[in-house]
């Protein structure tokens, strides 16, 4: 439970970080998956470091990475109704 309540600056602090993490977490969230993948396919007994799973392993982390950054710069123009030119 909160126990104060944020001010604007500190909700533009909070999600201007949470914004410019956006690449890092989409990419780590990528490999993750494709070193989940690895292991899956590892523990079946399949052959795993094949050319069509490296194909498919560097698409995917690509995927994150365009991803991130994509997240980034549409959040990024919504973070811009935090600016307030009117004087109350």
């Amino acid at each position: 439970m909160a126990k104060r309540k944020l001010t604007i600056e500190q909700m533009k602090k909070n999600f201007t970080t949470w914004v410019r993490s956006l690449p890092l977490i989409t990419t780590g969230m990528s490999v993750v998956f494709v070193l989940g993948q690895l292991l899956i396919g590892y523990l079946k007994g399949k052959p795993v470091f094949t050319v069509e799973f490296l194909i498919f392993s560097i698409g995917f982390v690509i995927f994150g990475i365009a991803l991130g950054f994509t997240l980034k710069y549409f959040y990024s123009k919504i973070g811009d109704v935090w600016i307030d030119d009117s004087k109350d």
